[in-house]
């Protein structure tokens, strides 16, 4: 995200307070577009589509959209991380050319993958054959979305970006609830398909006009899944972790919506909400953070490349320890008092949301686990920065395997429900903070002395 934070922080430059607000929005839709295009939409159509059709139709549309979103992460997740690690090594080498093969190879193994995901299951599933071919084209395009994502987040013309998402608002809701009304189940999946189709054409318009060279499959795909297979692990198991907690509440206590799938609307639309709290930090991160940071970071590299002497070395790597203290410390507190006020604003929320008052105590839960787990994931920024892949899956797969267990310990205890999401949040967030400025204070001997990884 640091070639649009770049272009977005000339925003900041005027000084004024309306080009400083149209920053942050605009990052915000920038970094959190697909899940602010997700939650908002299928909030919306889900209150409202009960006026045009029965309950259970919207739960089933619900569920089956749940369901793609979290099978597609979980699915590209790995392919995620090892594509943005690729996409970084072309820029780095200054072979941009290579991009648009691996766009398309990168796409063509989204779709085979997900074809035999999603059709399987949707054979065990035995939907109606309109039910059936709309919630795989669904599938198939969430997945394509996080693909793109990770390919548009390289191109500086984030306006293409922000209206692409705002017109898949736009087309999604209005579409789901007059063709709802008609057809009911396959009518919402046919609207909310029309949006997020008309998102992607968009995306993947401004990467064939954006990159330059062929399109033709690019193998670089199959041997960049090889060459950083711990990468890919670490993908995998950083979205298996968002959704863990949630599988074991919906097969435990939750009602089943259509066929084996089963949703917890209680424990879903708490955490949900909760994600959106953190979407200005998210957004600050990206502003400021790995735009000076990465600098620093930069700053530090050409002058090994340049040869400098170690003192030079040494002042350059306690800057870099001064930038993140300085902007993590900042962004940090800005957190503490976005996530105070909201809890204690929650029961007006909860009223405002149309969201039941069983929700509040696992609101208030989700908001402090969302907080721990945005300083997770930024400090899993930071340990891929450095090239910690072997921290960077372990900090993961810690988070993944504590919020399992705990989660797993607090079934049937309602008022511990979200726990396993702080614990583990709170731990992955503490673990990964010693691993990064472990790794700055060794910064010298990582750079020169440590052997290379060759996992």
């Amino acid at each position: 995200m640091a070639g649009i934070a770049f272009n977005l922080k000339k925003l900041l430059q005027q000084e004024t307070v309306q080009s400083t607000l149209a920053a942050y929005f605009y990052t915000a839709l920038v970094t959190s577009g697909p899940w602010l295009f997700s939650v908002i939409t299928l909030a919306l159509i889900t209150v409202w589509g009960q006026m045009v059709r029965s309950e259970i139709e919207v739960l089933q549309f619900m569920g089956l959209t749940i369901y793609s979103f979290a099978g597609s992460m979980i699915l590209t997740g790995g392919t995620q991380m090892v594509i943005t690690r690729q996409i970084s090594d072309c820029l780095y080498s200054q072979e941009d050319s290579k991009i648009a093969g691996i766009f398309t190879g990168s796409c063509l193994v989204t779709l085979g993958l997900g074809s035999v995901g999603g059709l399987t299951a949707l054979w065990f599933l035995q939907l109606p054959l309109w039910t059936s071919l709309l919630t795989f084209v669904l599938f198939l395009l969430t997945n394509l979305m996080w693909i793109t994502m990770v390919f548009i987040s390289t191109l500086k013309a984030y306006m293409q970006i922000v209206w692409a998402f705002l017109l898949g608002f736009v087309l999604a809701i209005p579409v789901s609830l007059i063709a709802g009304y008609y057809w009911g189940v396959p009518g919402f999946l046919l609207g909310f398909n029309a949006g997020l189709s008309f998102i992607v054409f968009l995306l993947v318009s401004s990467i064939a006009m954006e990159f330059k060279g062929t399109f033709r499959p690019s193998s670089l795909v199959w041997k960049a899944h090889k060459k950083y297979g711990v990468l890919y692990l670490t993908g995998a198991s950083a979205s298996l972790g968002i959704w863990i907690d949630k599988m074991l509440f919906w097969y435990w206590e939750g009602e089943t919506v259509v066929g084996f799938l089963k949703i917890y609307p209680v424990y879903d639309g708490a955490l949900f909400v909760a994600y959106l709290t953190v979407i200005p930090a998210m957004a600050f991160f990206v502003m400021i953070i790995e735009t000076e940071f990465f600098e620093s970071l930069r700053r530090y590299f050409f002058l090994v490349e340049d040869k400098a002497p170690y003192l030079t070395l040494e002042y350059a790597r306690q800057d870099l320890i001064a930038e993140l203290k300085k902007n993590g410390t900042r962004i940090l507190i800005f957190q503490i008092i976005v996530t105070t006020v909201i809890i204690f604003v929650s029961p007006w929320l909860l009223m405002i949301l149309h969201l039941d008052w069983t929700q509040w105590g696992i609101f208030r839960m989700a908001c402090v686990g969302a907080f721990f787990h945005m300083g997770f994931s930024l400090v899993g920024i930071v340990l891929a920065y450095f090239d910690c892949r072997l921290e960077f899956l372990l900090v993961n797969v810690l988070f993944t395997g504590i919020n399992l267990l705990v989660t797993w310990w607090t079934l049937g205890d309602f008022w511990l429900y979200g726990l396993g999401y702080v614990i583990a949040g709170m731990v992955a967030c503490g673990v990964g903070a010693f691993l990064a400025f472990h790794r700055l204070k060794r910064l010298h001997y990582y750079t020169f002395a440590a052997p290379p990884i060759v996992v």
